[in-house]
């Protein structure tokens, strides 16, 4: 399990790094808006943004959250699957008869 958690764990420190790209990503597009002397170069600017790029990381923070999430799920699934799995064993080893000698 330690293994599946320490890839989660990565995951979603990427998750966080892809959050605070999506700040820089509009503060470079807001210092390029700045510069520009053409209003239709500014306006071509924030609709990249806000029709694709803003989105796009949006969705690929969401998509990689959920996918944290259920991967971390699953996982726990599964170690509780094994445990039960190891106490009907046992159990099912505890009402066998004893052998006759």
């Amino acid at each position: 399990m330690a293994p599946a958690s320490g890839v989660i764990g990565g995951a979603e420190s990427w998750i966080e790094d892809l959050q605070a790209e999506e700040q820089t990503m509009q503060a470079a597009v807001t210092a390029a808006a700045s510069t520009a002397n053409s209003t239709l170069v500014i306006g071509a600017l924030q609709e990249v943004y806000d029709g694709y790029l803003s989105k796009a990381l949006a969705n690929a923070s969401v998509r990689a959250a959920n996918a944290c999430t259920e991967t971390g799920n699953a996982v726990s699934a599964y170690v509780r699957g094994d445990r039960d799995m190891a106490e009907n064993a046992n159990a099912a080893a505890a009402r066998m008869p004893d052998g006759e000698a």
